[in-house]
């Protein structure tokens, strides 16, 4: 169960890291995948403008900073565990809201066609699976505390709740297992 608790936090890092590429790209004036900044805007916002090149830039760095906390930067900090579990309660609102079709109450338009049909069929539901594996993957961090992806380093079979830091970490118990001790 905790190489599944792993890979919901890497799934969860590499998502939230491809849609904040994908921000960056329209922040910078690309309107991919759209044929025009139009259609790009009524697809994602629901609205004939694109919000501005800042907001998306902010949403691309916020993504960006989810992703890196998501694979295990800040590691046992409160303030990086803190940052991840809002995330995930984030995008379980904005997504219960996007399958449910009211988006509409947490922004301060009304998005139109065919934003609404795209948030209740996809947008939505890619939230609420983002949230799903950030919880999930939470588990595979609960006992050292350090990220999915830096609880993937560590050695199989090794107890995660027994890691600390060196001489007595990974690093230890991976050279006492591969017969390295003492060696560099």
């Amino acid at each position: 169960m905790h190489r599944l608790h792993r890979a919901a936090g890497i799934a969860a890092a590499t998502l939230l890291g491809a849609i904040g590429a994908l921000h960056a790209l329209w922040a910078v004036g690309s309107s991919w995948p759209a044929a025009d900044r139009r259609r790009l805007a009524a697809a994602v916002a629901g609205t004939t403008q694109m919000p501005s090149h800042a907001a998306s830039a902010k949403v691309s760095a916020a993504l960006f900073g989810a992703s890196a906390l998501t694979a295990g930067t800040g590691e046992t900090a409160p303030a990086a565990r803190l940052a991840r579990d809002t995330t995930a309660a984030v995008l379980a609102v904005r997504g219960a809201a996007g399958v449910t079709g009211r988006t509409d109450l947490l922004l301060s338009w009304t998005p139109t066609e065919p934003f609404r049909s795209y948030d209740r069929r996809f947008h939505g539901p890619l939230c609420l699976l983002i949230a799903a594996l950030l919880t999930l993957s939470r588990r595979a961090g609960a006992g050292s505390r350090r990220g999915a992806v830096a609880d993937a380093q560590i050695p199989p079979g090794t107890d995660a709740n027994a890691m600390t830091h060196e001489p007595h970490g990974w690093r230890a118990v991976w050279a006492q297992r591969s017969g390295t001790v003492g060696t560099r």
